[in-house]
């Protein structure tokens, strides 16, 4: 087998039974968590849950509204900077096989630069793990493995947006065992992120707090 035919194997065979599986534990996780149900607020209702809902999403964008990010803005920068690169690779997963022709300069360029920040900055959040005691007493090795994982594929990613077989090849090794792997560790928390500020907004707005 040569390196072609191993690369379209790895992104159109492996990558889609990764993901099969990943989604099937996916919809399992959500399917346990609808039947769970709503707790129930009985505090007065005076305002509207709609304005609370909005706003809950949007703090994520509103660093400015949250005490902990004005006093630690370098840290949500570091978050940002970090969740765009991820979102760039994961576009980039799936416009490898699909739609390449994007993948041209200076789109693949943008998206290295992109990358390279996001990995740096996951460097950062690993040096903190290691360095910081309360950090190292609060991590696990899911903690460890996840990260450097991810670090991985930002960095085996920003080289393969540059036409390179080898490290596409690396890439989707790497990502395939990833999909397995993400619906049963810590990574998995962006799955209850929606319904966390969904509740949180609602509530905020049904007793008026968001005007």
């Amino acid at each position: 087998m040569n390196a072609a035919d191993l690369l379209f194997l790895l992104e159109h065979r492996l990558h889609l039974v990764a993901l099969g599986v990943f989604l099937l534990v996916y919809a399992a996780r959500l399917v346990w968590l609808f039947r769970l149900g709503t707790p129930q607020d009985f505090a007065i209702h005076s305002g509207d849950a709609r304005k609370g809902i909005a706003y809950a999403f949007a703090t994520l964008f509103m660093p400015w509204s949250m005490e902990s990010t004005r006093k630690h803005w370098r840290m949500y920068l570091e978050f940002a900077i970090f969740h765009i690169g991820l979102g760039v690779m994961i576009a980039s997963t799936f416009l490898f096989p699909y739609a390449p022709q994007i993948l041209a300069p200076p789109v693949n360029f943008i998206f290295a630069a992109l990358m390279a920040a996001a990995l740096v900055a996951g460097l950062l959040r690993i040096a903190r793990r290691v360095t910081q005691p309360k950090m190292r007493a609060i991590s696990t090795w899911d903690d460890y493995f996840s990260i450097v994982m991810v670090c991985l594929l930002l960095f085996t990613c920003s080289l393969a947006v540059f036409g390179s077989v080898p490290w596409r090849i690396a890439y989707y090794i790497l990502v395939s065992v990833l999909l397995i792997y993400v619906p049963f560790s810590k990574i998995s928390h962006y799955l209850y992120w929606p319904f966390a500020r969904f509740l949180y907004g609602y509530e905020l707005g049904r007793r008026g707090l968001v005007k």
